[in-house]
């Protein structure tokens, strides 16, 4: 669970939290079943899900607020149900997959994130917990 998951627990995150949602945003696991026309990914195969599902690149606009663990059902359950364009094949552990979306997502916006981050030719010092 990460920080975020937190404070959507209780009640002062900044984004919209719907009621009775299922919560927490990190989740990695192996997929079991796969609904009409999936190709993304395949029955067997490890995934994470993404934070912002419908956010894939570019700018974060107002579009990509809905978020798992929030305005969307999360991961904190058996199965999930997840868009395959919200999932992201892991090579990983699950235990080492489930830390990255919330915190992998957060440190790239800390150095790329809302136009003021690194610029081609900057260098940043940047600290990381071992695995």
């Amino acid at each position: 669970m990460s920080y975020r998951d937190l404070m959507v627990l209780r009640g002062d995150y900044v984004l919209p939290v719907e009621p009775d949602v299922v919560p927490v945003a990190d989740g990695a696991g192996q997929v079991v079943a796969l609904g009409p026309g999936v190709t993304a990914v395949r029955v067997g195969e490890r995934v994470a899900g993404t934070v912002f599902p419908s956010w894939q690149d570019g700018p974060f606009g107002l579009r990509h607020l809905p978020q798992l663990g929030g305005s969307l059902d999360g991961m904190l359950t058996e199965l999930a149900l997840v868009d395959e364009t919200a999932l992201v094949h892991v090579h990983l552990s699950f235990e080492e997959a489930v830390t990255l979306p919330c915190a992998a997502v957060t440190a790239w916006n800390a150095l790329t994130g809302d136009g003021h981050g690194l610029r081609p030719g900057q260098s940043s010092k940047v600290a990381h917990a071992p695995l």
